[in-house]
């Protein structure tokens, strides 16, 4: 069984992921915050000797580490903090040898406040070039940046995720969302690869949509299952408590 260790266990894609990957015997799970019930252990990934110690012997390491409060989605400059995260991840990751990394960024890479509004399908791909619309997403891409500059080393794979709550809905993320079981899915699905092609790969972390602007084919073989406007239609008259 793989080992697998989770970074930012505690926000919504690690809740998803710590029950998700439950089967893996060989699951840790990390964060600043621990969570003595979902089994999340305290790292802080700015101290290179904590973080190196507790990613060892790990096949895959999946970075999930991030600063709400640090982050630059309504700044007007970059965020020194959690890129410094990320850097420290990628580069214990090569002092550690781990042989894979998978990377949580963003759709925000692109503008997404035009997306949100645009009236056509299948229009942005993989290769389409980026033009994010805040710092958030611009941050987001330095770190897809600097995996690619470590795939020398390992394999990297960086996931553009859309909306994800902890909840399993997408609310008005209809689409850009994804589901829990397509988030897993998705991570599972890298997870056991054989190879990276070319060792460094960057894929959309969403659920389908007949509305969605984006063209999820890929270089991973991956596929989603869930198609967010019948799901939303299913649950939107649920109650969250």
């Amino acid at each position: 069984m793989k080992k697998i260790s989770v970074l930012g266990a505690n926000g919504n894609i690690g809740q998803v992921l710590s029950k998700g990957l439950s089967k893996y015997s060989g699951l840790k799970l990390f964060d600043i915050v621990p969570n003595k019930g979902l089994g999340i252990i305290k790292v802080d990934v700015l101290n290179m000797e904590e973080l190196t110690n507790n990613i060892l012997d790990s096949d895959v390491v999946i970075n999930l580490a991030w600063d709400v409060q640090s982050e630059a989605h309504y700044k007007n400059n970059f965020d020194e903090k959690n890129f410094k995260m990320s850097e420290n991840i990628f580069r214990a990751c090569k002092e550690t040898n781990v042989p894979r990394l998978i990377v949580a960024s963003s759709v925000h890479c692109h503008n997404i406040k035009y997306l949100e509004n645009a009236n056509y399908t299948n229009y942005i791909n993989i290769k389409t070039p980026t033009n994010p619309s805040s710092f958030y997403g611009k941050d987001k891409f330095k770190i897809e940046d600097l995996g690619k500059n470590y795939s020398k080393f390992y394999g990297v794979v960086c996931i553009r995720f859309g909306g994800i709550e902890k909840v399993d809905m997408c609310f008005w993320k209809t689409n850009l969302g994804v589901t829990h079981s397509d988030c897993v899915g998705l991570i599972e699905h890298i997870i056991n690869l054989e190879t990276i092609k070319t060792k460094f790969q960057k894929i959309y972390g969403l659920s389908k949509s007949d509305n969605s602007v984006f063209n999820l084919k890929n270089n991973l073989n991956w596929e989603p299952k869930d198609d967010l406007t019948e799901f939303y239609n299913k649950h939107q008259n649920f109650n969250v408590k």
